[in-house]
């Protein structure tokens, strides 16, 4: 009996941690690292696709692009000002990636870093 309730407890724990964890879905900027972002951020008057393509070429990788993707949302890593806005520089979980096929999942999730505006702020 005892045993019993103290797997129920658990269960409730995961099912309450799962609910806080919201999927979102969206399309946007990834990077594999936040200084990354605020990189892409420092160069975006030039264009989205000049300023990856930037920082891309400095880093030697393809650590940057824009992808639709579902992911849930990790934390904060920090926050860039441009054109008078503040944007979070959140830390995401990426869990599906939308291919010419549909949605299809990350497994494992990728670790990744987007921007997004701060609370109270309209994109």
């Amino acid at each position: 009996m005892r045993l019993t309730l103290i797997a129920l407890a658990a269960l409730a724990m995961i099912s309450l941690a799962s609910a806080q964890q919201q999927t979102e879905t969206g399309t946007g900027l990834l990077c594999d690292t936040a200084e990354q972002v605020r990189l892409v951020m420092a160069l975006i008057d030039r264009g989205t696709d000049d300023a990856i393509r930037q920082v891309n070429a400095e880093t030697n990788s393809s650590a940057c692009g824009v992808f639709s993707v579902a992911y849930v949302l990790v934390g904060e890593a920090g926050a860039v000002k441009h054109n008078g806005e503040t944007y979070a520089i959140a830390e995401i979980a990426v869990i599906g990636v939308m291919t010419p096929q549909g949605m299809r999942p990350a497994a494992p999730p990728l670790r990744q870093f987007t921007i997004l505006k701060k609370p109270g702020q309209e994109i």
